[in-house]
């Protein structure tokens, strides 16, 4: 903060959120990395959401604020061959014991 000349107006606290004892009662700004991999791990989702709701100001600003997931669908030719190779087999050992 002071090399960029703003430590008399940022004050940077870090912690878990529900064990910070703030100077203030609320803040203009949260930044959070509450993502985890692939959006999902961690579970911190629900402590970023409840500091939100009691240290946030109207108004203010959390970061990042959103984030967006992209699907694909893949396959692996060699592994789903060898899936299909070992159903055939169960289904016809399946025929061949009722026969």
């Amino acid at each position: 903060m002071e090399h960029n000349k703003v430590a008399d107006i940022v004050t940077v606290v870090k912690g878990a959120v529900e064990e910070l004892d703030l100077p203030a009662q609320s803040v203009d700004v949260m930044i959070s990395e509450w993502m985890g991999y692939f959006l999902l791990r961690e579970s911190m989702l629900d402590s970023v959401l409840r500091a939100r709701d009691r240290l946030l100001k109207p108004g203010g600003v959390m970061m990042p604020s959103q984030a967006t997931m992209y699907w694909g669908a893949i396959t692996c030719e060699a592994d789903r061959i060898a899936k299909v190779q070992v159903t055939v087999c169960l289904l016809c050992s399946s025929i061949i014991r009722q026969i």
